[in-house]
């Protein structure tokens, strides 16, 4: 588990990096839009939430992205990414589902850029939000997150690129404590890059 202390100072460092990335990349920068769909898969298929064993899909549905970035001349991307996913569970009392949303601030580092294949590897901190939703009543939290990737960009022209990446996401949740539903464990994404 990820502590809320650690992901500040983490969230901290990444907003300095932003204010001195920003203006050394004024005039060499390209801005990047990101679209991207795929799968969330849960660490954890069995929690145990209102006193009961509740069983989630594995796999995700519903799960989309968005993330945009500016990229300097050293190849690093500095942005923001939302995705949002859903997972249906069952329970002995009720079924229902669970929506997370997740807010992210993002960097990322790409390579061989000389070529049509940039491999990347990235980093991502946040929040994420859940809402739980049930026959009866609706619960929601806010959690912090932290996302790491890896990938390629496979650019096939200028302003257009094809995008796959895997990724990791931790939660910091009270799980059974305080009701709080645990979206962490891998994915896999893939989608589309437009470059401006």
């Amino acid at each position: 588990m990820i502590s809320i202390h650690n992901t500040i100072k983490a969230f901290l460092l990444l907003a300095i990096a932003a204010l001195i990335f920003i203006p050394a990349s004024a005039v060499a920068a390209d801005f990047v839009i990101i679209l991207k769909s795929g799968a969330a898969f849960l660490s954890d298929d069995d929690q145990r939430l209102d006193g009961e064993t509740r069983d989630f899909d594995h796999s995700s549905n519903k799960t989309l992205g968005l993330a945009w970035e500016i990229r300097n001349s050293r190849n690093v991307g500095l942005g923001m990414e939302y995705l949002t996913f859903e997972h249906d569970f069952t329970s002995p009392s009720s079924e229902g589902y669970t929506k997370t949303q997740l807010y992210l601030f993002s960097a990322r580092k790409y390579f061989a850029m000389d070529s049509m294949v940039h491999p990347f590897v990235g980093i991502g901190l946040g929040w994420g939000y859940s809402r739980f939703y049930r026959d009866y009543d609706t619960d929601r939290d806010w959690n912090p997150a932290l996302q790491l990737s890896t990938g390629l960009e496979i650019q096939f022209a200028e302003e257009f690129g094809i995008y796959i990446e895997a990724r990791g996401l931790a939660s910091e949740t009270e799980g059974e404590r305080n009701n709080e539903f645990d979206f962490s464990g891998p994915g896999l994404m893939a989608g589309a890059s437009f470059i401006f």
